[in-house]
């Protein structure tokens, strides 16, 4: 728990979900550790969304899909992402066709 909240006050999400995770796996019933391990969730997948967002906006679609992958590592569920990850698929496609090169 310290760790993942060093990591936390540190910036290093990753690091601090993977440490919260690593307290809920060795406590189940600890409340604290698998409140910190959402909010951290949370605001990783908000972190990539946002990374994938503006990847997209670039036409940095490469990026933007891995970042769109990554938030449906975290959170399966999310629909947005999803979408947001077959539109960047499918203009990286359309450019392909059109150029003959991918970004």
């Amino acid at each position: 728990m310290q760790k993942g909240r060093r990591l936390q006050a540190g910036g290093d999400l990753q690091g601090a979900y993977a440490a919260f995770s690593d307290a809920v796996l060795r406590a189940p019933g600890n409340r604290d550790a698998v409140i910190r391990r959402d909010a951290a969730r949370a605001a990783l997948v908000r972190s990539y969304d946002r990374e994938a967002t503006q990847a997209f906006q670039r036409q940095n679609l490469d990026l933007a899909i891995a970042r769109w992958d990554r938030v449906l590592e975290l959170d399966p569920g999310n629909q947005k992402a999803r979408l947001e990850r077959e539109r960047a698929i499918e203009l990286k496609k359309r450019m392909s066709e059109k150029f003959g090169t991918t970004k």
